[in-house]
């Protein structure tokens, strides 16, 4: 008597989908990973400004610990964040500037975190203008966390928008017995027109360049994201500017989960 093959052929299929499907999540922020997270982020820019042949350079600096709490509403997953401490620093040919930032200690950053990742700021604390001069830490929040892919990927495999944006899933990885999944993020904004940011009424043309890995763990979500940013800005010649003026901004960003703060 011959066997039925389909039961073995169902068995092997079953077989090879879950070797297909092993390891992909759906990667999302939750309330339960952001409850009471702590967060390390370390900033290293270099600014270089050049008008009529000559360049000026800068380097600024940035080190604090961030404090995330996070709870479910109707509305979605709100977000409020302090600074549980921050050194900020400026140096130049003039000399180096390092503000107290006693000021921003504890005031309080809250808006809405999406699953995928999209920051929407609803208040920010009181930035001391002699800090605000050195670094901008109203937006602090605004790409604090990377976006997610909308739907699972395989190792190896990309997602990508319409909008400069795309994730790809790299080789995982392992620590105390605990798979890791790894991602690069890039993003790129092409040169466009901005609108004046302030009330000089000069406007700019300005692009971006994004690229970063980080690392999730599936248990507690996001651990570690190391990211350059580039920011390339354009003054050109008009009514109160007779020459052109360049700025590249080149940003190292470290962000680095610690042990959760206590209940």
């Amino acid at each position: 008597m011959i066997r039925p093959l389909r039961p073995v052929f169902q068995l092997s299929a079953l077989l090879l989908l879950a070797q297909s499907t092993a390891g992909l999540s759906q990667e999302r922020y939750t309330s339960s990973q952001l409850s009471c997270a702590r967060f390390r982020e370390t900033v290293d820019a270099s600014i270089a400004t050049m008008i009529a042949g000559q360049t000026r350079r800068e380097e600024t600096g940035e080190d604090g610990i961030m404090v995330l709490m996070s709870r479910d509403t109707a509305q979605g997953l709100t977000l409020e964040a302090w600074f549980d401490s921050l050194t900020v620093f400026r140096a130049s040919a003039d000399g180096r500037l390092v503000p107290e930032t006693d000021g921003v200690i504890g005031g309080r950053f809250r808006g809405f975190l999406a699953p995928l990742g999209h920051y929407t700021g609803r208040q920010v604390p009181f930035i001391p203008p002699e800090v605000a001069e050195v670094v901008h830490l109203a937006v602090a929040l605004n790409d604090l966390m990377p976006e997610l892919a909308p739907h699972a990927l395989n190792p190896g495999s990309t997602w990508s928008d319409s909008a400069g944006l795309s994730v790809k899933r790299l080789a995982d990885s392992t620590a105390g017995g605990t798979r890791l999944h790894r991602y690069q993020l890039l993003r790129a904004i092409p040169d466009r027109p901005m609108p004046a940011p302030d009330s000089t009424g000069i406007d700019v043309v300005q692009g971006e360049d994004h690229r970063g890995v980080f690392v999730w763990d599936p248990a507690v979500g996001l651990l570690r994201w190391d990211r350059e940013i580039t920011i390339r800005t354009l003054i050109p010649p008009g009514k109160d500017i007779r020459q052109a003026v360049r700025a590249k901004v080149v940003q190292h960003v470290v962000l680095q989960r610690l042990a959760p703060c206590g209940p």
